[in-house]
C-alpha cells in the first residue's frame, strides 16, 4: 500500500512537524482525539496514515499488529467491511517503533457525515439503518465497537468501517486486551494513573454495551452538526434494544463526552506548552480546537 521509501519520507515529514510544534505543509485529512489521519503524498495523497504512540519493541509492536489483525476478522466475521489496513513500523535504533496504520484514501463525499450532509433525512439513507444493524451484530462482552458515523464510508452501496486502530477485544474473563499503556502515552504522565484507574475502564465498557454505542453514535450526530438525523437513528435502532433510545439521553451522552474529552485536550495542550518552554519536543500533534 505505501513502498518503504515513501513511509520513511512520511515519517521524516511528520517528524519535522513535531519539531516545529505544527502542521506545516502535512496533508492532515483527520483530526481524531488522540491522533491525527496524514494524506501522502503530500498534495496529491494516495493513502491516509495514522501515526500510533511509540512502541517500547518489536515484541509489542508485532503484538499490536496481531491484534488489529485479529480484530478486523472478529468484525468482518460479523458481516462489517472493513478497508484495507496495513501496521507499518519505523524502527528507531534504540529498539523501539513508531506505528502507522495505512489506509487507501477514501474520496471526502464518501465518508459518513458528508454521505447524510447529502442525503434528505425525511427520505432516510440505508448508511443509518446498516450501521444500527452492523453494530448489533459486533458487540458482545467480547468484542467493542466505535461506530460512530465519522469512523464509516459508503460506496458501492455499502458500508465501509476504517476505524479499526484500537482493537477492542476482551478475554474471557473481560479484561481489555487492548495496552491501555500506548494510548495513555499521549498524556501527561501525572495524569495517568487517574485515568488508567477510573477512565480507560469506562470508556472500554462503553463500546462493549449495544445500547452505549447506539447512543454514542445518536449524540456524535450533534457533534457533526447532523441532528436532524437523530430520529432516523432512534427508529432504525428501536428494534434492537429493549427501549428506544430517549433525545434527552442522547443530549445528555453528548453533553458528557464533550466535557471529558475537552477535559482531556486543555490537559495535553498544557502538556505541550510544558514540553515548549522546556525546548522540548512534543511527540504528538493537536488541534488548537475540536467543534462539538
Amino acid at each position: 500500500m505505501i513502498s518503504e521509501v515513501a513511509l520513511g519520507e512520511l515519517h521524516a515529514a511528520v517528524e519535522q512537524a513535531l519539531e516545529r510544534g505544527d502542521k506545516g505543509s502535512l496533508d492532515v485529512v483527520g483530526w481524531g482525539e488522540i491522533s491525527i489521519g496524514v494524506g501522502w503524498p503530500a498534495g496529491r495523497p494516495e493513502v491516509v496514515a495514522k501515526r500510533l504512540p511509540r512502541f517500547s519493541d518489536r515484541a509489542s509492536f508485532d503484538s499490536y499488529a496481531a491484534l488489529i489483525n485479529r480484530y478486523i476478522g472478529l468484525l468482518s466475521g460479523r458481516g462489517v467491511e472493513v478497508v484495507d489496513t496495513e501496521l507499518r513500523g519505523i524502527f528507531e535504533p534504540a529498539g523501539t517503533v513508531i506505528g502507522y496504520g495505512v489506509q487507501p484514501l477514501l474520496a471526502a463525499e464518501t465518508i459518513g457525515p458528508a454521505v447524510l450532509s447529502a442525503a434528505d433525512p425525511d427520505e432516510g439513507h440505508p448508511l443509518v439503518e446498516q450501521i444500527c444493524e452492523l453494530t448489533e451484530a459486533v458487540v458482545s462482552d467480547r468484542i467493542g465497537f466505535d461506530a460512530q458515523l465519522s469512523n464509516w464510508a459508503w460506496s458501492g452501496g455499502r458500508p465501509q468501517y476504517f476505524d479499526v486502530t484500537t482493537p477492542l477485544i476482551s478475554d474471557s474473563r473481560g479484561r481489555s486486551e487492548l495496552d491501555a499503556e500506548l494510548l495513555l502515552a499521549a498524556y501527561p504522565a501525572i495524569t495517568r494513573p487517574a485515568l488508567r484507574r477510573f477512565v480507560v475502564p469506562s470508556v472500554i465498557a462503553r463500546y462493549h454495551d449495544l445500547r452505549s454505542v447506539l447512543c454514542d453514535v445518536a449524540a456524535n450526530l450533534i457533534k457533526e452538526r447532523l441532528e436532524f438525523w437523530i430520529p432516523g437513528l432512534i427508529e432504525a435502532s428501536a428494534p434492537l434494544l429493549e427501549m428506544p433510545l430517549e433525545p434527552e439521553e442522547i443530549r445528555s451522552d453528548y453533553r458528557s463526552d464533550a466535557r471529558l474529552w475537552e477535559w482531556i485536550q486543555r490537559i495535553r495542550r498544557a502538556d505541550r506548552a510544558w514540553h515548549r518552554l522546556r525546548g522540548r519536543t512534543y511527540p504528538f500533534l493537536i488541534p488548537d480546537e475540536i467543534e462539538r
